[in-house]
């Protein structure tokens, strides 16, 4: 049968994690390459920061960096990062 991804359910996640804002300090969140993606598609700021990576796919043992600016809105500030 493979995978069925449940995409609406995955950006309602992401959208419920941004709406929290972080207000308390930064939040480290693990998960999958495939997760991560959809995070672009939830909010319209990282919606065009998508158009500007290369790519969208994280390298094993690589991880993103999203942020808010000082207005408040999110950006990328690092994607496809390896420590």
């Amino acid at each position: 049968e493979g995978w069925s991804i449940d995409a609406a359910a995955r950006v309602a996640g992401w959208q419920a994690l941004f709406a929290q804002g972080g207000a308390d300090g930064p939040v480290l969140l693990v998960t999958s390459n495939g997760a991560a993606r959809f995070a672009f598609l939830a909010d319209p700021a990282l919606g065009a920061a998508m158009e500007r990576l290369g790519t969208l796919k994280l390298p094993t043992g690589g991880y993103g960096v999203i942020d808010r600016d000082r207005t408040g809105a999110w950006r990328v500030s690092g994607w496809g990062l390896r420590p």
